[in-house]
Order: C-alpha cells, then sequence, then structure tokens
C-alpha cells in the first residue's frame, strides 16, 4: 500500500498546518505532497512596503503621470527609460523587504510544520500562485519537485510542474519566476501574437516541456490542475499529461475539494478545509476534513468523511 498526504491552500493558517500533521502522525503515509499556497505573501505586502524608506523624486512622478493622461504609450517608455536607475533602487528595495518578510513567514512554516511532517515521511512540494519563489530557500525540510525530475514513491513516479498564472503580468516577476515557464491556455494567444510564434513554437520551447518531455511518469503534483477547467491549465503541463498517460493529478487553488474524472484522469483536489490521503496503488480516496463550522470541532483537528 502506497499512501500519499495532499494538502494545499493553508494560507498561513497554524491551526490547519496543526491539523495535517495530525493526520499524518494518524495515517503514516509513504509522502506527504504541499501542493501550493502555504503562505500569504499579499497580506504581508503593506507591511513590507511601510519599510521601504526610497524618495521617488517628484519629476519622477510628473513624468509617468503626464504620459499616462496623454494615454501614450511612447512617452510613458519614455519617462520609465529616463528614470531607470531611480525606479531600479526602488525595485530592490521592494525585493529586499520582501524576502526579509518572507524570511519570517518560511520559518513559521518550517518550524510549525515541514520539519515536523519530515519526521513522519518525506516531504514534496510545488510553489503556488500565493508563493514567492524565495520561499524553497527558507522551507529547507520540502523537497521541491517543480523544477527537478520526477520522484520516486515506491514503485510510482510522480512529477511537479509549476503554476501558470494568466495574471503573471500583475505581479513582480523577479519575484515569481515559476509562474513563467508555462503559458496558461487562456492567454496562449494572445503571447502568440505578441512573440510572432506558433502556439507550438512555444509550447515546444517551454522551460516545463523541456524539463519534461523525456522523462517517464504518470502521477502529476500541481498546484493548478494540469486538465481542462475554468481557471486555465498551462500548454505544457496540460500535453505532458495526455502524452504520458498521466492516470492521477493531485492539485490544489480552486478552494473547493473535490475528487473527480476528467478526461479519464483522476483528479484530487484539495482545499483550505479538505485534505486527502490517496492510496496511489489502487487510486482509492479518504477525505479528510481540517476545519468545519460543526459547534465544538477544534480547528487544530481534522474529522475523516464517512
Amino acid at each position: 500500500m502506497t499512501k500519499i498526504l495532499q494538502f494545499s491552500d493553508l494560507h498561513a493558517d497554524s491551526a490547519k498546518r496543526q491539523a495535517v500533521l495530525n493526520i499524518a502522525k494518524s495515517t503514516n503515509p509513504s509522502a506527504s505532497f504541499d501542493l501550493g499556497d502555504e503562505i500569504e505573501a499579499r497580506e504581508f505586502y503593506p507591511e513590507v512596503f511601510s519599510k521601504i524608506n526610497i524618495p521617488i523624486p517628484k519629476e519622477v512622478i510628473d513624468d509617468i503621470n503626464r504620459a499616462k493622461e496623454l494615454n501614450s504609450e511612447q512617452e510613458l517608455i519614455k519617462a520609465l527609460q529616463k528614470h531607470e536607475a531611480t525606479l531600479a533602487q526602488l525595485r530592490q528595495g521592494v525585493e529586499n523587504a520582501v524576502i526579509e518578510q518572507l524570511k519570517v513567514e518560511g520559518s513559521k512554516l518550517e518550524e510549525e510544520l515541514y520539519s515536523r511532517l519530515k519526521e513522519i515521511n518525506p516531504v514534496y512540494g510545488v510553489l503556488g500562485n500565493h508563493d514567492p519563489y524565495a520561499l524553497k530557500k527558507f522551507t529547507p525540510s520540502v523537497t521541491y519537485i517543480d523544477e527537478s525530475d520526477p520522484v520516486k514513491v515506491n514503485d510510482h513516479s510522480i512529477a511537479g510542474v509549476v503554476n501558470s498564472d494568466e495574471f503573471v503580468s500583475e505581479k513582480f516577476l523577479h519575484l515569481y519566476p515559476h509562474l513563467t515557464r508555462d503559458i496558461n491556455n487562456k492567454n496562449v494567444d494572445e503571447v502568440s501574437q505578441h512573440t510572432g510564434k506558433s502556439i507550438d513554437e512555444l509550447l515546444q520551447n517551454s522551460a516545463e516541456y523541456q524539463r519534461l518531455h523525456d522523462k517517464n511518469f504518470t502521477i502529476v503534483a500541481s498546484h493548478k490542475t494540469v486538465l481542462p477547467n475554468s481557471y486555465g491549465t498551462g500548454i505544457a503541463a496540460s500535453k505532458l499529461a495526455k502524452e504520458k498517460g498521466v492516470k492521477l493529478n493531485m492539485c490544489g487553488h480552486r478552494h473547493k475539494g473535490s475528487v473527480e474524472r476528467i478526461e479519464g484522469v483522476l483528479m484530487v483536489n484539495s482545499s483550505p478545509n479538505i485534505a486527502y490521503v490517496v492510496d496511489i496503488d489502487d487510486m482509492t480516496v479518504d477525505v479528510y476534513w481540517i476545519s468545519s463550522d460543526k459547534e465544538g470541532f477544534a480547528r487544530n483537528k481534522f474529522e475523516k468523511a464517512a
């Protein structure tokens, strides 16, 4: 029997981390898989920004506002080029402040969950869209598999794929480089038009496809599902799943929690309130509630679904 504990989207909730740890102690799985969004980076950005002390000259603000008022892309480019040094300094200040706060959040996550999980079994992970890349630096108990070769759990080969985010342009790209390794199928036409490359060219040249196209695996761990869904999925991740004959996709992101078959593939989708223990030998799934509105249900406890 090869049991996998999968969880995701705990978003810095210490009580839910304890609940996941309790499940691991109770079920003794072969491995644990964290499918991302374990911190809430966007929540600590206001605190981060308050620590940045880099004055922005009035001339910079005026030039950028003037370009916006003129609705002129050319004027905006000129303004950005003119003040490139000042903007670079501001960007570095933002990055330094984010990394410093991330060290605090990551160290807490490592102490509360990962290091204790690792005492029970190996811990593997992929980053989510809320997780800055530098989180890896502060969580040494996790073996991240979204940039590596597939890992073996008993006789099963499991690949991790990166999250692809259609809203990546709204983020600090230098803090979230993992969001650009694949292209979401919801905006691939726009990317194709912008780059002048066909979708097939984009696919063949993508970092994700190059990393995994010659590897063997039948299970995929991802933050977003690699299967057709309303959120869109990475074009490389989707193609790889079909080419490899993937039979199981462990994922999170949607905050709903579900077990369903899509195009013949079992999708197990964890959520902030639900974790799963999957027997990957016979593809059976046990459901565990890790929070509940029921009276008397302690939030650091878990309850197996009937």
